[in-house]
């Protein structure tokens, strides 16, 4: 087989991947990645894949203790912070969302395979109750009709679960986990405790929501399967616009506002309580129909036709990473782009073939470089004023989960975390710059 069809025959295979489970296919996932959290003031990495959770230490990645306070080389000693699914027939995909409720941090997990909501005390590693109180091997759950395959999103009031068939959003209540309530105040609390977790509103799509929903301003935006990005309202879940964009939306939409609250790099971050200028915001978005568009916040009910919009060599899986009025994309052709976006047109500045296989997750963009990672292992580092090849690295395995960037500070160095599918190295972390460091499970 010559490497063009090598190529176009995983690209097929990743194709049939998402076909599978956007039909909502029943099994185990056969195909799965990694999703990467940083929790804890040590910038520890909380790391779901398939049946477990593991926490992970940025320093050397050895397993964190489940006292917090330290390291062990065993991931599977009694003394490790990990949730086994095993114990209650769960598989784990996606990021959780962290509350804080009593005292006790708490975590609000999806469970893909049994297709329900469990809550997870973080200080203790068990499964809980919903006020944090361990329990065995019969955990309370919240049923869900379809699977999760995004992470879930929220504002103050409300969580956004994404399924993969067609009830599309389920908006559940808080509660007990919304801020700036009295504890003390026994009335509420009884009153919260009856609401939490209990649906708000159902919003059905005709082939699911395999990315984000994303809350802003009273308004939940849901990119979906069936070509659609539709706009809703947070309090009720109405209907309030539908785009047709000509093709699959599989990642979360960017809101950016030309401001640093939404324009910055992976290691500066946006600065303390910005907010975003609604008035100059714009939405951004990837589709299957190998387009990025530029949306209005208000957008109302209609065709691309009038959008503004940047041509992509082949379909564009991950979101756009928008740094310095730049947006950053790749697709699953391998280009990754550089296009200016200053103001409500699309100019390309430049484009790279990387030849290294489909990329799937968004790019990272620091100071200097542009970082992509690709179903063919490669990692690569592109110089951000033209696109050159700074440096690259093989991880052997295929890389689907989107890429981390831990900051550094300093006593430690920043690191970029790269997860692949194999149960062998999870995660690779590297330097800045492009040096290995260490690699989870070690060998």
């Amino acid at each position: 087989m010559s490497n063009l069809a090598y190529k176009r025959a995983r690209l097929l295979a990743l194709s049939l991947v998402a076909l599978l489970i956007l039909l909502g296919c029943n099994q185990r996932m056969g195909v799965s990645w990694a999703s990467m959290s940083l929790v804890t003031t040590a910038q520890d990495i909380l790391v779901s894949y398939e049946e477990r959770m593991v926490l992970v230490s940025r320093t050397n990645g050895f397993v964190v203790t489940r006292d917090l306070q330290g390291t062990t080389t065993a991931r599977d000693s009694a003394d490790a912070w990990r949730i086994d699914g095993r114990d209650v027939d769960a598989e784990f995909y996606t990021a959780p969302l962290f509350f804080d409720y009593g005292g006790e941090r708490l975590m609000l997990v999806a469970d893909y395979n049994s297709r329900r909501l469990l809550t997870i005390n973080f200080n203790r590693a068990c499964f809980a109750n919903r006020v944090g109180a361990c329990v065995g091997q019969d955990p309370p759950f919240v049923e869900l009709s379809g699977r999760v395959l995004a992470d879930m999103g929220q504002d103050e009031s409300r969580i956004y679960v994404p399924l993969n068939d067609e009830d599309g959003v389920v908006a559940y209540n808080k509660g007990l986990y919304e801020e700036g309530w009295d504890i003390e105040d026994a009335d509420e609390r009884r009153r919260r405790f009856d609401e939490t977790l209990t649906v708000a509103w159902t919003f059905e799509t005709e082939r699911g929501v395999w990315a984000q929903p994303i809350a802003l301003n009273g308004t939940v935006y849901i990119p979906a399967m069936d070509h659609r990005l539709y706009r809703v309202s947070a309090e009720t879940g109405e209907e309030l616009a539908r785009l047709e964009l000509g093709g699959a939306l599989a990642s979360g939409v960017v809101v950016h506002d030309r401001t640093p609250a939404t324009d910055f790099d992976d290691l500066t971050g946006p600065p303390e309580d910005a907010e975003i200028n609604l008035e100059t915001a714009r939405l951004y978005a990837g589709t299957f129909g190998r387009r990025i568009y530029q949306i209005p916040l208000d957008f109302q009910t209609g065709t691309e036709d009038s959008l503004p919009f940047f041509e992509a060599n082949n379909w564009v899986w991950g979101a756009p990473k928008i740094v310095d009025n730049t947006l950053y994309a790749a697709d699953l052709g391998g280009y990754v782009y550089a296009i200016d976006v200053s103001d409500d047109e699309f100019r390309e500045l430049w484009r790279v073939q990387t030849e290294i296989g489909g990329i799937r997750a968004t790019p990272l963009v620091t100071e200097n470089h542009v970082i992509v990672a690709s179903r063919e292992g490669q990692v690569m580092w592109l110089r951000r004023e033209d696109g050159s090849t700074f440096t690259q690295q093989d991880v052997r395995n295929e890389v689907l989960s989107e890429l981390m960037l831990i900051p550094g500070d300093e006593n430690r160095e920043t690191l970029i975390i790269v997860s692949t599918v194999s149960n062998s190295r999870i995660m690779v972390a590297f330097t800045l710059e492009g040096a290995p460091r260490w690699t989870y499970p070690s060998s």
